[in-house]
């Protein structure tokens, strides 16, 4: 899956980042939390990756964050650098590269509120979609 999404679209190098997101308690009682959305380079050896993280957006307060909020601008840029590249200047030249998203690491309750749907341990936790189908059999068709 990664080598599709890394190509050269007229010798514009694409770069595929990792998003993390997930809440910590920073106060004794657990009253108020933060939510950093953090962003790895795919493309560094894997200690420098580790080593330099992005801050994206952090989130400080009594309550979750709404993912409509931390995520929308997000998500709007990232489909923008997916056909628009992002220049970058190195040593004083000029490089452009497409920015995609490989991976979304986030724990249940994060996942829950990326998905915008209860988490998993509520009492309307089951994340199942319900499929409405027909199916067409085809007999004999020889292509």
């Amino acid at each position: 899956y990664y080598s599709s999404l890394v190509f050269f679209f007229f010798y514009i190098q694409t770069l595929t980042i990792t998003l993390t997101w997930d809440g910590v308690a920073y106060t004794k009682d657990n009253s108020k939390s933060m939510w950093p959305l953090v962003a790895y380079l795919n493309e560094l050896p894997f200690t420098q990756r580790i080593n330099n993280p992005m801050l994206i957006a952090l989130h400080s307060g009594k309550a979750k964050p709404k993912s409509d909020i931390m995520l929308t601008p997000l998500i709007d840029e990232l489909v923008q650098l997916q056909t628009d590249p992002l220049t970058v200047f190195v040593r004083g030249q000029p490089k452009q590269f497409y920015v995609k998203l490989f991976l979304f690491i986030a724990d249940a309750p994060a996942r829950a509120l990326i998905l915008n749907c209860h988490q998993f341990n509520s009492y309307y936790g089951k994340k199942t979609c319900i499929f409405y189908c027909f199916s067409i059999i085809l007999y004999n068709l020889h292509f």
